[in-house]
């Protein structure tokens, strides 16, 4: 935690950690206890994410004659044991409150035949048998619809080490683009931009990773997915924090799972090589990761503050980039930059909403002791009001106010964009929320 702001009457902090890791229990060496006591004493990291693949054939022999793996044996994932992995991280967090969150999640496929994607916060395994490797589409319209997680919410999904945006996540399984974006949306939040170096051993000095998978993060904000950036380890040994410098950071109201997961959730995260790198992005006052609902024309207030405790002269390159959903990618190139010194505020004036799905997002590049280090934040949607009258229309003011598919743990206010890619025989309406269904995130997309 190195920086507090208030946001929304609640005081948000920023905090750095890993949403990917292994141990003993599939490919990686060491338990769950030996990787979040790491993590938090030598490694300094506020959370770390334990996140085992699910299926067998990622056991690995590491340093554990017993080739343990929670595929294999589901206990060590879910058991009443003491050993397993949500004892072990349930256990950490009772103990530490406020200073460390232990995370659990799986990961999910076999990287040869679709990307892996990581699962947070559920309470059992993915049965190989239920839902075979590379089923995505099993998985986000049958599996996780029944399996929320701690918070009986839906659980996150994280699109990991991307090698080109060519990785599918399961896009391949549906018939067209509207029906993944359904299928995955509910889930989806984040995607690492930066994974590994996964083979660092304890003996070795921190490894700066240059080998960014922007491309493909910009690829799905195009199609129209709301992702956030991460930058995690991928550690298959005990290096939790020191394989590299690069971080995951998290603008949440408290060091919790729940306060983080649910920072996750609404997308105010962004990546970065160095470890303690402060990026505080916004427009109108709203975070990063928001949703603004304006009009057509209206001004758009850009700030973009930056912090370091370690490198307080350092300089910095801030890249403004803009992109409107569908279409040609235009987020590759800058819309507008500004050089600063030190901890300081850029903030770029002229811009106005022109219309349609738009987002913004940061590219900071920092030269100070050492190689440039880069940081990427989530984007903020701007989307325009529906307006009755003068004023945002309200559920109550559609002859229909709510829409859902069957096959979704969502439901939509009426009039949501996302809505009107649901297949005619799998679409209802209704005047009040269907019982057991969540409102989609950001609704109503416009």
């Amino acid at each position: 935690m190195l920086l507090c702001v208030a946001a929304s009457a609640q005081t948000l902090h920023v905090y750095f950690g890993n949403l990917h890791s292994h141990t003993a229990y599939s490919d990686g060496t060491g338990t769950p206890q030996t990787a979040f006591d790491y993590a938090r004493t030598t490694g300094k990291l506020d959370f770390l994410c334990v996140s085992e693949h699910n299926h067998a054939s990622a056991e690995g022999t590491g340093d554990d004659p017993a080739h343990l793996h929670i595929a294999s044996d589901h206990t060590l994932y879910n058991g009443a044991r003491a050993d397993s992995l949500i004892s072990t991280a349930n256990q950490i967090n009772s103990q530490f409150p406020g200073t460390f969150v232990a995370l659990y999640g799986q990961e999910f496929s076999v990287i040869a035949h679709g990307n892996h994607i990581n699962i947070f916060d559920i309470g059992e395994v993915i049965d190989e048998d239920l839902i075979p490797n590379r089923e995505f589409r099993k998985l986000y319209d049958n599996w996780l619809v029944s399996h929320l997680d701690t918070a009986n919410k839906p659980a996150l999904v994280q699109f990991n080490h991307p090698a080109s945006v060519n990785e599918d996540y399961g896009i391949l399984k549906y018939p067209n683009l509207a029906a993944f974006l359904e299928g995955v949306q509910p889930y989806a939040r984040t995607i690492a931009i930066l994974s590994g170096p996964y083979n660092t051993k304890p003996a070795d000095p921190p490894r700066h990773n240059d080998d960014f998978s922007t491309g493909a993060y910009l690829h799905y904000l195009n199609l129209g997915l709301h992702l956030a950036p991460t930058a995690d380890g991928d550690n298959h040994f005990v290096t939790f924090g020191t394989s590299t410098n690069h971080r995951t950071a998290v603008w949440a109201t408290a060091l919790t799972k729940a306060a983080l997961l649910d920072a996750i959730r609404h997308n105010h995260v962004y990546a970065t090589q160095d470890k303690n790198l402060v990026v505080d992005f916004r427009i109108n006052g709203q975070l990063m990761g928001s949703t603004i609902h304006t009009s057509p024309g209206q001004t758009l207030n850009i700030s973009v503050q930056l912090s370091d405790p370690d490198e307080a002269s350092a300089s910095y390159h801030v890249s403004l980039r803009h992109d409107t959903v569908g279409g040609e990618i235009e987020a590759t190139s800058e819309v507008d930059s500004r050089d600063l010194t030190g901890n300081s505020t850029a903030t770029f004036d002229g811009f106005k909403y022109t219309g349609g799905a738009e987002y913004y997002l940061v590219q900071v590049v920092q030269h100070g002791a050492g190689k440039a280090d880069q940081a990427w934040t989530a984007p903020i949607w701007i989307d325009s009001e529906a307006v009755t009258d003068g004023h945002p229309a309200t559920p109550a003011e559609s002859a229909t106010a709510f829409v859902w598919s069957v096959n979704s743990s969502v439901y939509h206010i009426a009039g949501c964009k996302v809505a009107d890619h649901i297949l005619d025989a799998n679409k209802r309406s209704g005047d009040t929320p269907p019982a057991g269904k969540t409102l989609h995130a950001n609704c109503p997309v416009q």
